[in-house]
């Protein structure tokens, strides 16, 4: 399904794709859409929150070897 290189960008067109192309009417849809962005936000902000300092400090020494 996926490749080896999926991301969240696939992540968030797969899920979008699943809303637009779902079963549901189109007022149902609309609901789901705006609930899913606000869900999408806070799980965007938790996985920075989690991972953030992680990728500075891989940043940090990945530039040591650029310089």
């Amino acid at each position: 399904m996926a490749g080896a290189h999926a991301d969240l960008r696939f992540l968030k067109q797969l899920a979008l794709n699943s809303i637009e192309l779902s079963a549901m009417s189109s007022s149902e849809k609309l609901v789901a859409l705006e609930r899913w962005k606000k869900l999408w936000v806070k799980f965007l902000d938790k996985v920075t929150e989690t991972f953030e300092p992680e990728f500075i400090e891989i940043n940090k020494h990945k530039n040591k070897y650029y310089e």
